[in-house]
């Protein structure tokens, strides 16, 4: 699968952005980057993880061999803080 298209799968289920990011240098993965894998999860995370919750238990495994980490996103466009519920992470994109 291409990246862009693991990042719009998993915006579908989680609804919210989810930024591959390489883990030295903090740059933004390319998003035509070939055979990242699949996200797979059936469900939706709960709204009660925080961010780091989900990127401990979701992206972290997934993506560490890449040499790259998960940032979510929310709806201003700015990384969302380890702390914040994914509940807050969603409402913050009606807004």
């Amino acid at each position: 699968m291409i990246l862009k298209n693991l990042e719009k799968k998993m915006w579908d289920k989680e609804g919210f952005q989810v930024r591959l990011v390489h883990q030295k240098s903090g740059r933004d993965v390319r998003a035509d980057k070939r055979d990242v894998g699949n996200y797979s999860f059936e469900r939706q995370a709960k709204s009660s993880l925080t961010v780091t919750e989900f990127v401990d238990g979701r992206l972290k495994n997934r993506f560490e061999k890449y040499g790259w980490k998960g940032q979510v996103v929310c709806g201003d466009g700015k990384a969302a803080h380890g702390s914040m519920l994914l509940k807050n992470v969603r409402d913050s994109y009606s807004k």
